[in-house]
């Protein structure tokens, strides 16, 4: 069981559920760090509220389970068959699709400077491929501005898929995560031959909590969308809780039903 008494803890493995040793999250615990704070220095996984490591739990306990199905079923996609977490393969037999992607990404992200878009997760079903953003915060606090991006590729994204939003949006910034997710939904979708899917997996605990809450701008985003052929589904980590209680995953069901960032006080 996760001791969630402690804000953040130093070794982030105590946070993690499953394959703690991973070079996947050693990268992401050396490049995502608390900086000029009251942690300097410590990862971000091991944070109560680190989205990455509830991320990392529930998608690769769900792998190393064989049960993935779980999540395809609360999405609405067919049998999976692959998984990449922010772009790299968990297991070796997914490493054509990591170099795909990453391929795919330096060719339009990274013909500018910064750091390339980093798709939290790519579930690849027999019939689609869907791009997974994943939000977390804390029960009943805003989150600040979930979705929203410097939109300093839009042009380029734009241009490449002029059909992905309707022509007279105005301001692209506050969901610009979004854009860019349902843009390489789209690119990868036509590499594969898969129906491109966008999933917002988010917290029902904070929402609809103002004063920008995901529920309002997911639907700014659903009435820009334009005429691009892709399904978005919006959907919750408690969603994901609830299929999995009959599954027999009783570690990871338990790490769902304490967690402290998706329970407010009501709920016990």
């Amino acid at each position: 069981m996760i001791d969630w008494k402690e804000k953040v803890v130093p070794d982030y493995r105590e946070r993690i559920l499953v394959d703690q040793g991973s070079p996947i999250l050693a990268f992401k615990a050396n490049r995502d760090r608390f900086k000029y704070d009251k942690y300097p220095g410590w990862p971000h996984l091991g944070s109560r509220n680190s989205e990455d490591a509830l991320t990392w739990n529930v998608f690769r306990s769900l792998q190393i389970a064989g049960r993935l199905d779980l999540v395809a079923d609360v999405f609405g996609l067919s049998e999976p068959t692959g998984l990449l977490l922010w772009g790299l393969a968990p297991e070796k037999k997914d490493e054509n699709l990591q170099y795909d992607v990453g391929e795919m990404l330096r060719s339009i992200d990274g013909k500018r400077g910064g750091q390339m878009t980093e798709p939290d997760v790519i579930l690849v079903g027999r019939e689609e491929v869907a791009f997974i953003e994943c939000k977390l915060g804390e029960p009943d606090k805003p989150l600040s501005r979930p979705w929203t991006g410097s939109g300093r590729r839009w042009e380029d994204y734009r241009k490449d898929l002029p059909e992905l939003l309707k022509p007279d949006i105005e301001d692209v910034k506050p969901i610009y995560q979004l854009v860019r997710m349902a843009f390489y939904a789209v690119k990868l979708g036509h590499k594969l031959n898969l129906r491109p899917v966008l999933v917002s997996l988010s917290n029902q605990a904070n929402w609809e909590t103002e004063p920008h809450p995901p529920a309002s701008l997911w639907k700014d985003f659903m009435e820009n969308i334009g005429s691009v052929d892709i399904r978005c589904v919006s959907a919750h980590w408690q969603d994901i809780e609830k299929k999995c209680a009959d599954s027999g995953l009783d570690k990871l069901v338990d790490y769902l039903a304490h967690h402290s960032c998706l329970r407010r006080d009501a709920d016990g």
